[in-house]
């Protein structure tokens, strides 16, 4: 970029996060808003036009004295963010625009077995930027992965996934550093709890509740091993929001759910005390389904009233039981806080379905884009997507 200065790379980041929020503004009150001089904003917003990343929206006459005050816009056609999910033998994919919205998805199989994290990581994202750039005429911005298992933010590393077995997997060296724009990773829960806070606007955010905290469950079936009981059958990782914000805790393990009623060396499953046997039959009985369910909510309870969590989302291959949930509430828990008065939490679906993964790992990387002034463990800086004169 042409902007050398801290202050300048600031200002600007400041100026793009005001425009997004309140998707269409003055230059005026961009001043305004930001405490800075009209001419420091009258100073960046040219390059910004110029390269095509805002447009400027002409008012119509408002019967008042003076023209109408010009109003700036972000374009959402000035690039595209892209998010794979990948998990076993399946991966998604997804490609968002500036707005967040949505321009393809693609769910499909693979073969896990045949083929390494790094060697499918790497094809999937080239036919992602090939689809992007050919069919869709829209150049990559960024492009986020998202996978089970404990992410280092910092270090853009993969600590440990049971998936792809892979231990302190340096992923910036080996699947990032071969494209000429920032590619991150994520865990899957995390990302989806992402893929809630953006797109975000003031306004919504205030009446939606979007600051508030809440907690992103994402139950997966997973591969099961009679002969090493290494895995359950199913798995729930919570991605944990707080105040607006993705929380990664001390050793980015936030959201590894270890029930109350989990006994080391115990025959439960590696999450909860439900015996493995019983956990594979969760999708087909429903009395599992409910005890399973039941142990979730019961560890929970503590949780939503200490940290006053305004919802609980419930993705994955939990999103089609929400019915099952509000029933066990009513009956086997009808006595405890989550069916209390005093309880104002909000129970509910993902916002964006069935691309809940992939489109939350895009999300990730444009939250974090547009959102640089508030605390991030990544950096991903405007610097690194666009080349302003």
């Amino acid at each position: 970029m042409g902007y050398q200065s801290e202050q300048k790379q600031k200002n600007l980041s400041l100026i793009l996060q005001k425009i997004h929020t309140d998707h269409a503004i003055s230059r005026i009150d961009i001043a305004k808003s930001l405490e800075v001089d009209r001419s420091t904003v009258t100073g960046i917003i040219p390059g910004l036009i110029e390269i095509g990343l805002v447009v400027e929206k002409p008012q119509p006459p408002s019967g008042k004295e003076g023209r109408p005050p010009i109003l700036l816009e972000i374009n959402p056609q000035y690039g595209c963010v892209i998010g794979i999910a990948i998990h076993f033998y399946t991966y998604a994919m997804s490609i968002l625009d500036l707005q967040g919205k949505e321009l393809f998805f693609k769910k499909d199989n693979i073969s896990a077995e045949s083929t390494s994290f790094k060697e499918l990581g790497l094809v999937l994202l080239e036919e992602a930027c090939e689809y992007a750039e050919k069919t869709l005429n829209t150049p990559v911005l960024g492009a986020s992965f998202a996978i089970s298992g404990i992410v280092d933010p910092e270090k853009n590393a993969v600590v440990k996934s049971f998936v792809f077995r892979l231990d302190n997997f340096q992923f910036q060296q080996e699947i990032a550093r071969h494209f000429p724009f920032p590619v991150v990773i994520e865990n899957d829960a995390n990302a989806c709890a992402w893929g809630e806070l953006f797109p975000r606007s003031d306004r919504a955010s205030k009446k939606m509740g979007i600051k508030t905290s809440f907690l992103y469950l994402l139950a997966r079936t997973t591969k099961h091993s009679e002969e090493t009981h290494s895995d359950s059958g199913i798995g729930v990782g919570m991605g944990v929001v707080t105040d607006g914000q993705v929380f990664y805790g001390s050793y980015n393990q936030a959201g590894e759910l270890r029930s109350a009623f989990w006994r080391f060396n115990s025959s439960g499953g590696t999450q909860v005390a439900i015996r493995n046997d019983d956990l594979l039959r969760i999708h087909e009985d429903e009395r599992v389904r409910r005890q399973f369910i039941e142990e979730i909510l019961l560890n929970l309870i503590p949780v939503t009233s200490i940290f006053d969590i305004g919802a609980i989302i419930f993705g994955g291959d939990l999103k089609k039981y929400l019915d099952v949930v509000n029933n066990v509430i009513r009956t086997n828990l009808k006595y405890t806080y989550l069916n209390h008065p005093d309880c104002h939490l909000s129970l509910r679906e993902p916002m964006r379905g069935s691309s809940e993964i992939s489109a939350g790992a895009a999300c990730l990387f444009l939250h974090t884009l547009f959102f640089q002034s508030t605390p991030h463990k990544r950096r991903i800086n405007w610097e690194h997507c666009l080349t302003i004169s």
